[in-house]
């Protein structure tokens, strides 16, 4: 049964209605930001009379596990969060995105309910052979942000979280590209590589978010992680073969959703549902046929295998698909 919750916080009261019972303290607490602008990290929760703390443990419960039951006044109180370890990583001239392997916590909107999701879309990413970075950096986006990252930015996150650790990445580069480990992070910090599932993989550990990636072709998604338990939000991109775009929805209100739940099930059909329409259309390339030119030295080759094949005998890297 939904849970309807009264707040009082020190700005007044709100209500928060039709909260799914699946609703952890976590997610409670990202509503009540967007009620109350008190940054989640900032919140202290307190329930029943006289009004006391949650514990500690509590974040990742369901509310009723938590204690909160339906018609419950959550009382707020503002603080100093507790200090919490920095994402070390490579500092960079001015502002630079944290790269290190720690998880950095991302400011994002509250995960919707399903009920409020309303149409999806394809997002158009442009093809400048960092359609991946550029998809991820737009999904993730934070609410006070006054711009997505660059995708420079989110290619030395990649290569040095593969830096940190090149015993735990060398099987997954030597079977993508053929490349050890190291050699990869230095290829992938150039702006002419293109990225692939083992991004997906360090952007979801690193910003602890499920990213799904629905290949048009086959409607086959990949979840990165496989397992949800562990997150709060889940982001999805479309691959058509050769090139990312994101994937956005609608809310009943018209507003732009770009993390959607990641117990979701419905909006995942509403995702499978959007790729069996670009599939109709024909929106995807067919990678084991179709032509590329290397911007290199203007070889064409003849499906993806053949550019793996070329690349790795010259080094050449920048691709372009031709007639």
């Amino acid at each position: 049964m939904p849970l309807t919750l009264r707040i009082r916080h020190p700005g007044g009261q709100a209500t928060l209605a039709d909260l799914p019972e699946a609703t952890t303290v976590a997610e409670l607490r990202e509503l009540i930001a967007g009620k109350t602008t008190i940054p989640a990290r900032r919140q202290l929760l307190k329930v029943g009379v006289p009004p006391a703390a949650l514990p500690k443990d509590a974040l990742t419960k369901p509310l009723g596990e938590a204690g909160i039951r339906n018609r419950e006044t959550v009382t707020i109180e503002e603080r100093e969060p507790s200090p919490e370890p920095a994402c070390s990583g490579v500092a960079a001239a001015g502002a630079s995105l944290a790269t290190g392997s720690a998880s950095c916590s991302l400011d994002l909107p509250a995960a919707p309910s399903s009920e409020i999701v309303g149409d999806l879309e394809r997002h158009i990413i442009p093809a400048d052979n960092s359609c991946l970075f550029n998809s991820v950096a737009y999904l993730l986006r934070e609410r006070k942000a006054e711009a997505p990252r660059g995708p420079q930015e989110l290619r030395d996150l990649v290569a040095q979280q593969i830096r940190d650790d090149p015993g735990r990445w060398d099987p997954i580069t030597l079977a993508e590209s053929g490349k050890p480990s190291l050699e990869y992070a230095d290829w992938i910090s150039k702006s002419e590589s293109w990225g692939g599932s083992l991004e997906l993989i360090i952007f979801s550990e690193h910003f602890s978010v499920q990213l799904c990636a629905l290949c048009i072709r086959s409607l086959r998604v990949e979840n990165f992680p496989y397992d949800s338990a562990a997150v709060q939000h889940r982001a999805y991109v479309a691959y058509d073969g050769i090139h990312y775009d994101a994937i956005v929805g609608r809310s009943t209100a018209g507003d732009e959703l770009r993390v959607f739940g990641p117990k979701d099930d419905i909006t995942l059909g509403k995702i499978v549902a959007l790729g069996c329409d670009l599939q109709a259309q024909k929106q995807f390339t067919d990678t084991s046929s179709f032509t590329l030119q290397c911007q290199h030295c203007f070889t064409k080759l003849k499906g993806e295998a053949d550019a793996q094949k070329h690349g790795k005998e010259t080094g050449h890297f920048n691709f372009q698909e031709c007639s």
